[in-house]
C-alpha cells in the first residue's frame, strides 16, 4: 500500500506543475484556460480527499473548503481580481488539505486558501516596487509625468505608487495587461482610482496615458503555494512575536 507521504508528494507535484503552467500563461497573455483547474481537480482532488479521510480531519478540511469558496466568490462577484484568480483559489481549497503539523502557532496556515492568498498578495507588492522604480526613472529622465493632469498632491503620490505612464500604442497592443487610470472630465484629465476590474475600450487612447498594470497574480499564487507548503503563511515572518518556534500537532488544536 502506498504511503500517505508518497501520495502527498504526487498530489503536490500535480498541483505545482499545473500552477506553473497557469502562471506562465498568465505572464505571457494574462489568460488561463479553465481546463487547468478542471484537470487539477480531476487529478489531485481524489488524493486530497483520501488523505483527509485517512487522517480524520474532515471537519477542518470542510471549513478550509468553505473559506476558499467564499474568498473565490467574493473575488469573482466583486471583480477585485480576474476570474482565473477566483477559480485558482477555489480549486486550491479542494486539492490542498490543511497541514498535519504547524510551524509554531500559525493559525492562518491551518487554512491553505487564506495562507496562499496572503503569500501571493505579499509577493505581488513587487508591482508597487516596479511602479516606483519606473516612475522615478521617468522623472529623472525629464519626463513630465503629471502634465495635463488635474490632481491633488495626495492623488499624485498615490498615482506615483500605484500607476505608471506608458504610450497609448502599448496599451492597444496588450489590452489585457493594462487598465486606463485616467479619464477626461469636462476637458480635464483626472485620475481614476478603481478597485473593480472593468471592461474598457482602448481604441481612442492617444499619446501617453497613466495605467494600472495588471499583475500576473496566478504566478504569485504558484509561488505563494510553494511558500505555503514549505513555510506556511509568511505573515509570521512579518509578525514574529505572534508566533512560537515549536511544532504543534493539529490534534492539540482541534481536540
Amino acid at each position: 500500500m502506498v504511503s500517505l507521504d508518497i501520495l502527498g508528494i504526487v498530489r503536490r507535484v500535480i498541483i505545482l506543475s499545473l500552477l506553473t503552467y497557469a502562471g506562465y500563461s498568465d505572464i505571457k497573455t494574462r489568460e488561463i484556460s479553465d481546463k487547468v483547474w478542471i484537470l487539477m481537480i480531476v487529478l489531485a482532488a481524489p488524493l486530497a480527499i483520501y488523505e483527509v479521510l485517512s487522517l480524520h480531519k474532515t471537519a477542518l478540511y470542510l471549513v478550509s473548503l468553505l473559506i476558499g469558496f467564499v474568498v473565490g466568490a467574493m473575488i469573482y462577484l466583486g471583480k477585485i481580481m480576474g476570474d482565473a484568480d477566483a477559480a485558482a483559489i477555489a480549486t486550491l481549497s479542494i486539492v490542498e488539505p490543511p497541514p498535519t503539523v504547524l510551524h509554531g502557532f500559525d493559525i492562518i496556515s491551518l487554512f491553505p486558501p487564506i495562507s496562499i492568498v496572503v503569500n501571493a498578495s505579499l509577493l505581488s507588492l513587487i508591482g508597487v516596487i516596479y511602479n516606483l522604480a519606473r516612475n522615478t526613472y521617468l522623472k529623472f529622465s525629464g519626463k513630465e509625468l503629471f502634465s495635463g493632469i488635474d490632481a491633488s498632491l495626495l492623488e499624485k503620490i498615490l498615482a506615483f505608487i500605484l500607476y505608471t505612464k506608458v504610450e497609448a500604442s502599448v496599451v492597444r497592443e496588450k489590452p489585457n495587461f493594462y487598465s486606463i487610470a485616467e479619464k477626461n472630465t469636462d476637458s480635464v484629465k483626472r485620475f481614476t482610482f478603481k478597485v473593480r476590474i472593468e471592461e474598457e475600450s482602448h481604441a481612442e487612447v492617444q499619446g501617453e496615458v497613466w495605467v494600472s498594470v495588471y499583475m500576473p497574480f496566478i504566478a504569485f499564487i504558484a509561488l505563494g503555494y510553494i511558500i505555503h507548503v514549505i513555510l506556511g503563511c509568511i505573515a509570521k515572518l512579518l509578525l514574529p512575536s505572534v508566533f512560537t518556534n515549536s511544532y504543534i500537532p493539529l490534534s492539540l488544536i482541534i481536540n
